[in-house]
């Protein structure tokens, strides 16, 4: 699976949550370049009518998937929220299916999705999906600005745990690099 084969990239989708934006994503894409090839979900009443809005297969399981899916986004919960949505990546790592995975993820996680990956000959990742959209591509421009007139001493963020790894890949965007850097638990939680 992991040869170049001529045509569009065909790649599936996990998860229909927050997997919905991957889908519309995907469904503007360029048609030369990608085509939605299916999801992976349980068969939630929202999978199905997902998969019908999209005129796609719904698959319960990566045994299901036809050999002939170049790639996926995994966008189901890992262990770090609960989900086994790092299973499923190094299932389809396994089967020769490069991935995409939203994150959190715990670093154990990581760590056995890379080493699934070079072992399988595959391409791994981890999406971190807000530093891509226009309004956070023009506030990084905009602190950058901000931070050749004057560097700051330090930064204090707080951000949701969904969201820690984009705010991480912001912050080291508007300051080409995050060294030195350290993380507090919020007091009294």
């Amino acid at each position: 699976m992991t040869g170049v084969r001529p045509g569009p990239m065909r790649v599936v989708v996990c998860g229909t949550r927050f997997g919905q934006v991957y889908l519309s994503a995907l469904a503007r894409a360029a048609p030369e370049r990608y085509r939605l090839a299916g999801i992976v979900a349980r068969g939630s009443d929202r999978s199905v009518a997902l998969a019908e809005e999209y005129g796609v297969p719904l698959y319960r399981a990566v045994e299901e998937l036809p050999d002939d899916i170049d790639a996926a986004c995994v966008v189901v919960s890992t262990a770090v929220g609960g989900g086994r949505g790092a299973e499923l990546a190094r299932a389809l790592l396994d089967r020769g299916v490069h991935v995409l995975q939203e994150h959190p993820l715990h670093p154990t996680e990581l760590a056995d999705c890379l080493r699934v990956a070079r072992r399988a000959g595959t391409q791994y990742m981890v999406n971190t999906f807000y530093p891509h959209l226009e309004p956070v591509r023009r506030f990084i421009s905009s602190a950058r600005r901000l931070v050749e007139l004057r560097k700051p001493v330090f930064v204090d963020a707080l951000c949701a745990v969904q969201v820690s790894f984009d705010l991480l890949d912001i912050l080291a965007e508007v300051f080409d690099g995050l060294r030195p850097w350290s993380l507090t638990p919020p007091a009294g939680g």
